[in-house]
């Protein structure tokens, strides 16, 4: 009798999988492209919050000179060298025989290797949840546990609140007996994280726009006079030419239009 097999939903494409007890790993992908895709997808998440951090700034800004000096891109690890099926071809009738590959009425055949699964399948976490969801049914969370930093969450909130910069060393003085590498982790659970900077990129037409401004370079002495030194610069908001001139003043009149 076949034996039962496991019956989920696609986390990405949303489709009916059905695994069976030999190949039931707890996936919640299919076996075509979704999990790959969502590995890509976790990677581009993962580089964004990276970047966006003090730290991934200054790397980012080190690897685009890197960039410029060898002009070759790299910002995730490659994609993965296709390898040949490990699977060898059945040549022996007793191998034939040992997978069951005739249809069975009320039987279903594994996603991943074909084989035939008894009509009785379990279900997974996926349908369950929103089976409960769809029942109007609270979802039932992690249950907490109590903590040796429970004591201390007030103070730390308190300060953190007033300090977010601070260190953890400066709490964990306050008499924690866990471990140092623990409450460094629950401190960045509960440090405020900072509100990010909206930047509105400009976006012109050829010679719609520029922006001109002055900037000081000190001061010339020519003769007994002490002359300022200006520099009149015109950027072009499309192109990003830049048109640089010096004067003696910041006047209108001292340069020709």
């Amino acid at each position: 009798m076949p034996a039962a097999g496991r019956l989920f939903l696609c986390a990405r494409c949303r489709a009916q999988v059905v695994v069976c007890r030999r190949c039931d790993r707890g996936q919640v992908y299919c076996g075509g492209d979704c999990s790959q895709a969502a590995r890509r997808a976790r990677l581009r998440e993962a580089g964004q919050r990276y970047q966006l951090s003090h730290r991934g700034r200054f790397a980012y800004a080190e690897r685009m000179r890197r960039y410029r000096q060898r002009l070759n891109k790299v910002t995730h690890q490659r994609s993965p060298t296709p390898v040949a099926d490990a699977l060898l071809p059945l040549t022996s009738t007793t191998a034939t025989a040992s997978i069951s590959t005739v249809a069975v009425p009320g039987s279903t055949p594994c996603h991943f290797c074909r084989r035939i699964c008894s009509g009785l399948v379990r279900i997974g976490p996926v349908p369950v949840q929103r089976a409960l969801a769809q029942a109007g049914l609270p979802r039932i969370g992690a249950v907490h546990r109590a903590s040796q930093i429970d004591a201390y969450l007030p103070f730390i909130h308190e300060t953190l609140k007033k300090f977010p910069s601070l260190t953890a060393s400066r709490p964990y003085a306050m008499g924690y007996r866990g471990s140092h590498h623990h409450f460094r982790h629950l401190i960045s659970l509960h440090r405020p994280r900072p509100i990010p900077e909206a930047y509105l990129r400009l976006r012109t037409l050829a010679g719609e726009q520029a922006q001109v401004d002055w900037a000081s370079f000190g001061h010339l002495q020519i003769g007994r006079a002490r002359r300022p030194l200006m520099a009149f610069v015109m950027v072009l908001s499309w192109s990003r030419q830049i048109y640089l001139r010096f004067f003696l003043d910041a006047r209108v009149d001292s340069f020709p239009i």
